[in-house]
């Protein structure tokens, strides 16, 4: 009888396993995060949501990128925090 992880072929695991790469999550992105004008703000989390979006696992090499998130979801622009949200639940769902 063959076990499991004989009949496995580990090499295609490399085409669903992607690493958020740190290099896009910069301290420039982090601090337009952090902008007083909102629409700075809504491009640094459109960068956000294209960098999430391209990655299909989400490991635990994303930096501070929680913690520049977090102010986002009481951030007085309505369409920032639903734009947040909708990030989250989708991602989530997936996970």
């Amino acid at each position: 009888m063959t076990s499991l992880r004989h009949s496995v072929d580990f090499r295609c695991l490399s085409n669903f396993i992607y690493v958020c790469d740190s290099e896009r999550i910069s301290d420039e992105l982090m601090s337009e995060l952090a902008d007083k004008n909102w629409k700075v703000r809504k491009e640094a989390l459109d960068k956000v949501v294209a960098v999430v979006n391209e990655v299909k696992f989400i490991t635990n090499n994303i930096g501070p990128l929680p913690e520049a998130l977090k102010p986002r979801l009481t951030d007085s622009n309505k369409i920032l925090v639903c734009c947040l949200c909708s990030l989250l639940l989708c991602k989530s769902v997936v996970m």
